[in-house]
């Protein structure tokens, strides 16, 4: 009987135990999507604004092949990009806001390294269709087309290294943050972690 009871405790202590660490990791997320729409929100207008311009200007100029499978993804984000600007939501600095339905600053701004990407996607698209499309009949064309997109190659070059760059650096604050959470949520009593579990589900 001791044995069955201790089993069943133990079962208990398992289940409850995995559901608590669910809520901490489901706080961590939410605390986390929380401080970046925060900082997204605090982001001084006139560093908001050339950020959306810089992007927009990048569309504009190098933007799309014919081909190219996700420009209706990102002529949807340059509308949003374009309304913010004609709405002057960069001057929005208050850091309330329903988070179910974050201000049009947070949702551009957070979208910015999505537009890097497809940008991206864009330029691998273009040298790969430069080089489908070209047709040779010696050595001699070969070299001739392959000196004439070096620059073109640099430039991919260029931005998957910068990508893989941005990708080290998110990875990192986000390490940061999960450790700083951590820090801080260990610091809270036990009935203050319990309230900040039920602010946070």
């Amino acid at each position: 009987m001791k044995i069955k009871t201790l089993i069943i405790t133990c079962i208990f202590i398992s289940i409850f135990s995995a559901k608590a660490d669910n809520v901490v990791d489901k706080s961590k997320k939410t605390l986390i999507k929380n401080f970046n729409a925060t900082k997204l929100i605090l982001t001084p207008p006139k560093i908001a604004l050339k950020k959306m311009n810089d992007i927009l200007d990048q569309i504009n100029n190098e933007c799309c092949e014919d081909n190219f499978k996700e420009i209706n993804k990102l002529k949807k984000i340059k509308n949003q990009i374009d309304k913010c600007i004609n709405a002057n939501c960069q001057k929005y600095v208050l850091p309330i806001y329903n988070p179910f339905k974050p201000p049009l600053k947070v949702v551009v701004l957070s979208k910015l390294d999505i537009v890097n990407d497809l940008l991206l996607n864009n330029e691998k698209l273009k040298y790969d269709n430069l080089i489908k499309s070209a047709k040779f009949d010696s050595e001699k064309d070969i070299s001739s087309f392959k000196e004439k997109n070096k620059k073109l190659k640099l430039t991919v070059d260029k931005m998957l290294k910068n990508y893989q760059t941005r990708i080290s650096k998110l990875k990192e604050e986000n390490k940061k943050l999960n450790e700083n959470f951590d820090i801080a949520y260990e610091m809270l009593s036990k009935p203050k972690q319990k309230k900040l579990d039920k602010i946070l589900e």
